[in-house]
């Protein structure tokens, strides 16, 4: 349910971004467009694919080490 929640709020958050831009005639629509396919891929491989998340966590992983390194 929660992930329907944040699908839907993507939408949402582009509406308001729509409805309160100065002028919506420069908007780049393909930027939008891809960055939000991009979302989209992203989500679907971690949530659906099995190894996705596990990709993700030793990304994490990794980050998490060089970042305790650096306060060390």
């Amino acid at each position: 349910m929660y992930n329907l929640v944040s699908f839907a709020g993507i939408f949402v958050l582009m509406a308001v971004a729509w409805t309160l831009s100065a002028d919506r005639r420069v908007i780049n629509w393909r930027v939008i467009i891809w960055g939000t396919l991009l979302q989209l891929v992203f989500a679907f491989f971690i949530f659906v694919v099995p190894v996705g998340s596990q990709v993700f966590l030793v990304i994490n992983n990794a980050v998490v080490r060089v970042l305790d390194s650096a306060t060390a």
